[in-house]
Parts: C-alpha cells; sequence; structure tokens
C-alpha cells in the first residue's frame, strides 16, 4: 500500500514538472498589449524581434486627418495569432504571426503622396537642402498645390532669400487658424484635438463605458494636448486663493444623474483672477471647454487636466 502512495506521489510530481514546462515553452512577449498601443510601430517591432519573433506583418490603418501628425505611426493594436489581449507573462511561439496596426494618413490618389495639413519648413544653409518638418511628404517632381516654406539663414544667422531658391509667401505657414467644433485654436502652437479632427476622441466619447485599459490609452497618446470639447459643469468647489476645482462631462448630463457615461475631468486649481467667466457658470450649465490633458492616475474612471478656455454654449 505505501509502495502504491509513493508511486502516486512520484506520478504527481511527475505531472507538476510536465505543466510547468509546457507551459515555459514558446517566446515571452515583450510587454503586455494594452503597453504597446500608442507607441510608434517601428519600435514595437523592434521590441517583437529581439525577442525573438520571427514572423511579423505591419498594416496601416489610414485614419488621420488634418493636424493629428502627432499620430503618425503610433500603434493602434496588436494581435499575435489572432490574440489581442495578453499580458506581459504571455507566450507564444517564435514563429506566431503578429499582426500590428497602426494609425497613418491616407496616400494621395494623385502622386502617391500625403498631406497632413502642415507646411513643411526648407532650411538652407550653406546650398544644403534639409525637411525640418519630416512629417510631410510632398512629391517635388510633380507640380504639387502644397509647395514647402523655405526659410534661408545666411552665415550671420540673418534670414534672407538671395540663396538659389525660391520662396514661397505664404501668410498663413505660421500661424494657422482653424474652427474645430466651435473652438478657435492656433494649430502652429497647441492643436486642439476634438471628436472632429480625433479619431481618439471621437472614439473615447463614443464609448459609453470605457474601461481602465481605454482611458489609461488614451492618456499615453494625448497627455500634455489640448481637448476640446462641448459638455456639463457638474460640481464647482472652492480651491482656496481664489481658486476651483471643477468637474466636467462630455456632453449634455443632469447633475442629478447618479451614474453618467464617459470619463469624468477634473479640472483643478482653476484660478478666477484668469478666468472670471467662471464666476457665472454654475453646475448643470452647457459649457464648451478646452483642457490641457495632466498624467493619468492608473486606476481611476476620470482625468485631471488644467483649463484653457471655458464658455457658455
Amino acid at each position: 500500500m505505501k509502495r502504491i502512495i509513493k508511486l502516486m506521489a512520484l506520478l504527481g510530481v511527475i505531472a507538476v514538472i510536465f505543466c510547468a514546462c509546457k507551459a515555459e515553452t514558446g517566446i515571452k512577449v515583450p510587454k503586455a498589449a494594452k503597453k504597446l498601443k500608442g507607441k510608434n510601430y517601428h519600435d514595437v517591432v523592434q521590441m517583437f524581434e529581439e525577442a525573438g519573433f520571427t514572423n511579423i506583418e505591419t498594416v496601416p490603418h489610414e485614419d488621420l486627418l488634418e493636424g493629428q501628425a502627432d499620430n503618425d505611426g503610433r500603434t493602434e493594436s496588436i494581435a499575435i495569432d489572432g490574440e489581442k489581449r495578453f499580458d506581459a507573462e504571455a507566450r507564444f511561439e517564435s514563429d506566431a504571426l503578429v499582426v500590428i496596426v497602426y494609425h497613418t494618413f491616407a496616400e494621395s490618389e494623385d502622386n502617391g503622396a500625403f498631406y497632413d495639413g502642415i507646411s513643411p519648413v526648407v532650411t538652407v544653409s550653406d546650398n544644403d537642402l534639409s525637411v525640418e518638418d519630416r512629417r510631410v511628404v510632398i512629391d517635388a517632381e510633380d507640380d504639387n498645390e502644397y509647395e514647402p516654406v523655405v526659410r534661408v539663414d545666411d552665415e550671420d544667422g540673418e534670414e534672407t532669400d538671395n540663396r538659389n531658391v525660391t520662396i514661397q509667401s505664404d501668410d498663413n505657414s505660421d500661424s494657422r487658424d482653424t474652427e474645430m467644433n466651435g473652438i478657435l485654436a492656433d494649430t502652429s502652437t497647441n492643436q486642439t484635438y476634438t471628436v472632429d479632427n480625433s479619431s481618439e476622441v471621437q472614439q473615447l466619447f463614443a464609448n459609453d463605458y470605457p474601461g481602465i485599459d481605454d482611458l489609461s490609452i488614451f492618456a499615453d497618446m494625448y497627455e500634455g494636448k489640448q481637448i476640446g470639447f462641448d459638455a456639463t459643469l457638474m460640481d464647482k468647489t472652492d480651491a482656496g486663493n481664489s481658486e476651483v476645482n471643477l468637474v466636467v462631462c462630455y456632453g449634455d448630463r443632469s447633475v442629478s444623474d447618479k451614474v453618467f457615461p464617459g470619463p469624468e475631468f477634473k479640472v483643478l486649481n482653476v484660478s478666477l483672477n484668469s478666468f472670471s467667466e467662471i464666476n457665472n457658470i454654475i453646475p448643470g450649465d452647457k459649457i464648451r471647454i478646452v483642457v490641457k490633458l495632466l498624467p493619468y492616475e492608473e486606476g481611476y474612471y476620470s482625468y485631471n487636466a488644467n483649463l484653457v478656455s471655458i464658455e457658455k454654449r
């Protein structure tokens, strides 16, 4: 009887070792899927190659609009043998198919180039041309209506036009004002992203109940950037020193709602001296607001932000 018990125990140990070995087969992924989203797809490809994966494909998603050059090349999704949700401990065979989908602009039907709405600046120094803004591709051999703006620097550091170059006169090249969703934004400095010009903003507000992963991925892409949207002021509290904290939600809401769709935006330390119009705005008012997104606190269903502009609708 004792021999049978010992034999069974031995078989159990062998089974555990076998399962452990089986679990460790394959190559470990470089990071969890949610941590790879939003990164430049070239970097993601390199991570998988260095991890030992050999069957990697990249797929462009031509969904970017004018003014979204910052998102060009950002990873949208990753699937390994069709699996899109995997954690940092996941393992796959080295020849598993890795498909990386990334955001980019649609190609022009005319010459194969794309234009994202931003004129490139070409600096001429010692007769050498270099394109400073690599986000814009223009076919110089064709007559393209989007000509680059050329700046010439002479040896004294002064800007001049006496070299053998053609300088385009473009009154709008340095400062282009674009009205988006009723909000005027200067695209030469701080681009304001709205549901009209950003697929990510549109998706964020279209999702009634975004998950923590969705909020984190959006924050990784838009931290420090300006987000503009129509909203409802849900709460206004005194923060001391002539400052208030605001809580706003996208769309038309009621302050009596206990649960409301979409993420909260907590707009912190708003100066009443700088934004005197807030004195005339109370909870429940419909507003149009632009905020700058602060670093996301993992695990929360709200964003912290600084106020850029606010007005009643």
